[in-house]
């Protein structure tokens, strides 16, 4: 199971979704993963903009497509600081902050 690199966690750190940054880093397309997943690529889009929220179940299957852990899929608690100056109340609540 390829680990996060450095530049993956400073991505996510920077409020990016891990699935987004993950599915990048494996050179996969969205259409990729919605093939091997079988949900829509326009589902898949929609959680990586924060729009949609997966159930535990929709991350286990796009985790085990990208070869990573569940866990991965979702914001680290350590080793991020964000600086939510600037942000609307909207994309504080996304950043978990």
């Amino acid at each position: 199971m390829p680990r996060l690199t450095e530049a993956d966690h400073d991505r996510i750190c920077a409020g990016e979704h891990p699935l987004l940054v993950i599915r990048e880093d494996r050179g996969l397309t969205i259409e990729e993963l919605a093939a091997r997943t079988g949900f829509t690529s326009a589902w898949l889009s929609l959680v990586e903009q924060r729009k949609r929220h997966p159930t535990e179940e929709q991350r286990c299957a796009i985790a085990a497509a990208l070869d990573c852990n569940q866990l991965d899929l979702e914001r680290p608690s350590f080793g991020c600081s964000f600086d939510i100056a600037g942000l609307d109340e909207d994309e504080i609540i996304a950043r978990g902050e």
